[in-house]
């Protein structure tokens, strides 16, 4: 902090004292009686410029609506929060500390919903995200890092821990020139990135700067992108997103933030330093190569390890496994005795091609499939009157061997 007006009374009176010059010896100059030298300030006289206040972090939470066109079944969009809970230090270095949550909007209750932990680093912006868990698993320290490959929040944050390249004392925000980077590992082979300050969106729900995002691969794979990133200040170190948009098979994804508000989560959980994930390059079949795989009756299988890189591709025998499917009522009880239909994914109209079968007592019927995505349906002439007949229902088996989905009828 500056004193500007006491160094400048205090350099006047040396200089005076350089004028003027001692007294002679013995003698002391007089000043009348109530006087006092001109040149000396009463405490409190100065005015004393103001120390702007530090940095002091406060709990913050972001909130994301995802756009993701047809990959979520029923309904397009996806909820994400973010609760940025406590600065501390983490492996020596300053951190901030928090959970995030997942979930199918319109279906936000208890068991269907998804939890994580993360640990975002101030100094180059690393974000490490564990694995997805249920609400009670963040009670306890057993969370590991996890690969990130749709990072919403942080869209420079590979960036950052991959290169050399600071990020941070960049003049990116700034400048209209282009900012190259290159030799990124991501899902889609080694990335350059092209990236220029293209304006500011003030009327966004957090004041953030526009950019264009261009990557390109060594295989030629291109992707671009339009966001607007929040510019780290004195109030705030993370550089999180307000929205993003790319198109991808002609279509529109994205996500945008809907609330910022500070504020912790409420909910009971352990915070943990995590280390971010970075992953060795793999390369993916060509599309000839899925065709010749699909062409023998078999699988595309992608292995990956616990931290979700991947490791192998392969091409693989189709195994076969329970799809379970249960039918209740919108009390939840179960519908005993009704017909249910499984056709395969692409087939839209005719007769069931997977299987028929019946509910039980408990509401549930057990089809024997190949691994895939199949429609689930049921016959109109046989369906109950007092319920609104549903559409048909997409379902994919997942990797866990048994699969089991809950179909809700509603009341006319």
């Amino acid at each position: 902090m500056r004193y500007y007006f006491p160094l400048f009374a205090l350099f006047i009176a040396i200089l005076l004292v350089g004028c003027i010059g001692p007294a002679p010896d013995g003698e002391t100059p007089e000043l009348e009686q109530n006087e006092t030298p001109a040149d000396v300030e009463e405490p409190g006289d100065a005015e004393v410029q103001e120390e702007e206040p530090a940095y002091e972090f406060q709990p913050f939470a972001l909130t994301y609506v995802l756009d993701v066109g047809e990959w979520v079944s029923g309904e397009d969009k996806i909820n994400i929060v973010y609760w940025f809970e406590e600065e501390t230090e983490c492996s020596g270095r300053t951190a901030i500390r928090g959970i995030g949550k997942m979930f199918v909007q319109g279906q936000d209750y208890e068991g269907y919903e998804k939890w994580f932990k993360f640990t975002f680093y101030e100094d180059n912006w690393e974000f490490a995200m564990s694995q997805m868990l249920d609400k009670s698993e963040l009670l306890f320290d057993t969370a590991i890092s996890s690969t990130n490959e749709m990072n919403v929040v942080l869209v420079f944050s590979d960036v950052s821990g991959q290169s050399d390249f600071n990020l941070v004392e960049n003049d990116m925000w700034i400048s209209d020139e282009p900012t190259l980077i290159k030799n990124i590992v991501s899902s889609d082979g080694i990335m350059n990135y092209s990236i220029v300050m293209t304006g500011e969106d003030t009327e966004a729900v957090y004041p953030c700067t526009i950019f264009d995002m261009a990557a390109r691969s060594e295989t030629d794979e291109r992707f671009f992108a339009e966001l607007c990133m929040a510019k780290p200040n004195e109030t705030n170190k993370v550089p999180f997103a307000v929205w993003f948009s790319y198109e991808e098979n002609e279509q529109e994804i994205g996500w945008e933030l809907t609330e910022f508000s500070y504020e912790k989560s409420g909910v009971s959980r352990l915070l943990q330093c995590l280390e971010p994930v970075y992953c060795d390059y793999v390369p993916r079949f060509t599309w000839e190569e899925e065709q010749e795989c699909y062409s023998q009756g078999k699988v595309v299988d992608e292995v990956r390890d616990e931290r979700g890189c991947l490791i192998e591709v392969v091409c693989r025998e189709k195994q076969m496994g329970p799809f379970e499917v249960e039918v209740i009522s919108p009390d939840g009880e179960p519908i005993i005795g009704l017909e249910v239909d499984l056709w395969i994914d692409d087939t839209t109209q005719g007769p069931p091609n997977v299987g028929i079968g019946t509910t039980d007592t408990d509401g549930i019927v057990v089809f024997e499939v190949e691994e895939g995505c199949y429609n689930i349906g049921f016959n109109v002439l046989n369906f109950p009157e007092e319920y609104e007949y549903p559409p048909l229902q997409m379902e994919c088996t997942s990797d866990s061997g048994f699969d089991h989905f809950t179909i809700t009828l509603e009341e006319k």
